[in-house]
Parts: C-alpha cells; sequence; structure tokens
C-alpha cells in the first residue's frame, strides 16, 4: 500500500542441487516512498534475522547502502513552484513527478535543504542498454536552468 518494495535480486550458495549448502547468500534491494515506512521493514529484517526458522542456522543482516526517501520539504515546494512559473514563461510544461529512485538529492532533502532532481535533459531507460537521451530538449532545460538561477539570484 505504502508502495515500498523488497526485491530478492542476487542469490548465492551452495555447490550444487543436491548438497546443503554451508553458507548461502541473498541481496535484497528495498524501494520506499517513506523514510518511516523503510524503518520499521528494516526493523522488522532485524528481528527476522534473530530468529532463524532452522536449529543451528545463523543469519547475519548487512546494510550494503543506504539513501533516505526524497519527500518535498515546503522548500522544496516552493522552489517546484518558481521552476513551473520560469518553465511556464519559456513555454515549457514543467511539473513535479516523483519517480523514485536514490540520486544525491535525497541526501540534501532529508537535511530539509530546498532540493530538486532531474532539472537535466529528458531521458529513460536508465542504467540499461535501452539508456537514451533527447538531444532536442537539452537547449531547452539550460535555458530553463538560466532562468531559474536568474530568478533565485534576484
Amino acid at each position: 500500500e505504502s508502495g515500498t518494495t523488497l526485491n530478492v535480486g542476487l542469490v548465492q550458495g551452495g555447490n550444487g542441487a543436491n548438497i546443503v549448502p554451508a553458507e548461502a547468500s541473498a541481496v535484497v534491494d528495498v524501494r520506499f516512498w517513506d523514510n518511516q515506512a523503510y524503518q520499521r521493514i528494516d526493523d522488522q529484517l532485524q528481528t527476522l534475522s534473530t530468529r532463524p526458522h532452522i536449529e543451528g542456522v545463523g543469519i547475519r543482516l548487512t546494510r550494503e547502502a543506504h539513501k533516505p526517501a526524497m519527500v518535498p520539504s515546503e522548500g522544496t515546494k516552493a522552489l517546484m513552484r518558481l521552476v513551473e512559473e520560469c518553465g511556464d514563461e519559456l513555454g515549457l510544461p514543467i511539473r513535479w513527478q516523483a519517480v523514485g529512485g536514490g540520486s544525491d538529492a535525497n541526501l540534501t532533502a532529508a537535511l530539509g535543504i530546498p532540493t530538486l532532481d532531474g532539472l537535466g535533459p529528458i531521458g529513460a531507460g536508465f542504467h540499461s542498454e535501452e539508456e537514451y537521451l533527447d538531444l532536442a530538449s537539452i537547449e531547452p532545460r539550460i535555458a530553463l536552468l538560466q532562468r531559474l538561477l536568474t530568478r533565485l539570484a534576484d
């Protein structure tokens, strides 16, 4: 319901199909829109890792990486309204889109700093062989950024 997902994307272990492995591992990717939802999932995983279901089995849970959700603050919403105004002035229909992901912008947003991510050129298929960039979107996005910076400086 919250949009939080857990994906077991990598599983390793064992030497053969008919041999109980001495060790096995799984990498779980957790995606979330709300930092409290993540904390609940993390707490549940920590609790489950202390209670294996089979005698003699041990579980070690290690967090490899973490980026907080980019929850828009009032400052971010105000900054986005300014971006939308600048876009309207240039004939670019720019509107807020929550798309998920974990950029470095998530870190500044978590500190309460007005933060936007995704003002660059239009593209899709990120981190795949189908990734592309719409070359025609580069110049209008530069114009948008110039107008935004000018408005902020004023």
